[in-house]
């Protein structure tokens, strides 16, 4: 996961967690208007880098969403 950048980090947890970018944000605590600043192309001015806290937590609740699959399958 530390490969992935902090968009593909946050559209990978969106797409196993089969939810909607609202639900990120309550699964990991990062407001709305946030995740949206993370999603932003890298030369966007908008564009705010996650703190290692933050891309910890969304790995983490990333982490758990896998698990969740792979009970599952």
């Amino acid at each position: 996961m530390k490969d992935l950048s902090q968009q593909e980090l946050l559209h990978t947890l969106k797409d196993a967690m089969g939810s909607t970018w609202n639900g990120v944000s309550e699964r990991t605590g990062i407001a709305p208007r946030t995740i949206k600043s993370y999603l932003l192309p890298d030369d966007s001015k908008g564009r705010r880098g996650m703190d290692k806290f933050v891309r910890e937590a969304v790995e983490k609740a990333l982490a758990q969403e896998q698990k969740k699959i792979k009970k599952s399958a």
